[in-house]
């Protein structure tokens, strides 16, 4: 399999053959859904429908996820279970950087719950020391 973060021929991902992705242009997943959506809401009976925009920014159709992992030990992960770095113990990370992927709905309750989870844990740690 390719690397996706270098640039392939043609703006396209060199990822192996036969994947469905493979050669995709490297274009936000929004950009691909706005002839869609706009031939809906013509079909459905909307005037005046208009694409417009440029590219989007990163994150500005997505959630961005992943680059600290969390895992059981720190030989395979940046993170403990409770979004705690491994090397530096007063770093949380409690956004989408902790995520390997995510599903098609937003991730943003789960990542206040996580964030909820990881203070819990902070203020039973702090305790311990003060006590």
């Amino acid at each position: 399999m390719g690397n996706i973060f270098e640039g392939g021929a043609q703006g396209t991902l060199p990822i192996s053959e036969g994947r469905p992705w493979a050669g995709m242009p490297r274009r936000p997943n929004c950009i691909y859904r706005q002839q869609p959506a706009a031939e809906i809401l013509q079909a459905a009976g909307a005037k005046d429908v208009q694409i417009t925009g440029k590219y989007p920014v990163p994150g500005f159709c997505i959630h961005e996820l992943g680059t600290a992992r969390v895992g059981s030990d720190s030989k395979n992960s940046v993170l403990n279970r409770y979004a705690q770095a491994w090397d530096v113990d007063n770093i949380f990370v409690t956004d989408g950087a902790a995520w390997v992927s995510s599903g098609c709905a937003n991730p943003t309750l789960t990542m206040m719950a996580l964030t909820v989870r990881a203070c819990d844990y902070i203020v039973k740690e702090y305790s311990k020391k003060l006590a």
